[in-house]
């Protein structure tokens, strides 16, 4: 079973700010939804992307049924730290707020999980 990816722009200001959402190539075969992975890139809040997912959280996708989102954030110094940690910035990057992403997949349900690295 493949895995496919979908880059989405979830923020506009100042430079386009994606994010990619990986799901199992079929659906879910009981007809119920996919739990929801949201993994953050580690890099201090000065470097990284949306890009260095883990090979493993990209290998669950399939082997385990959930979906996964990896979104890029803005980084250190061109904002401060407050910016990078702004709760809205992730309802946003979420969907429950002005973008859709999360919506945009009925196959997504709870639970929802947080993870990244550093």
């Amino acid at each position: 079973m493949a895995t496919t990816k979908q880059t989405f722009v979830y923020k506009t200001a100042p430079v386009p700010i994606r994010l990619d959402v990986y799901l199992p190539s079929a659906p879910p075969s009981d007809g119920q939804g996919l739990p929801l992975l949201v993994w953050f890139h580690g890099g201090g809040l000065l470097q990284g992307n949306r890009d260095s997912v883990a090979p493993h959280h990209l290998n669950g996708v399939t082997k385990h049924g959930y979906a996964l989102i990896s979104a890029d954030y803005r980084l250190c110094p061109q904002v401060s730290v407050g910016e990078v940690l702004d709760g809205k910035q992730t309802s946003r990057m979420l969907g429950y707020n002005s973008h859709t992403v999360v919506q945009s997949f009925p196959c997504l349900h709870e639970p929802l999980s947080l993870c990244s690295n550093s």
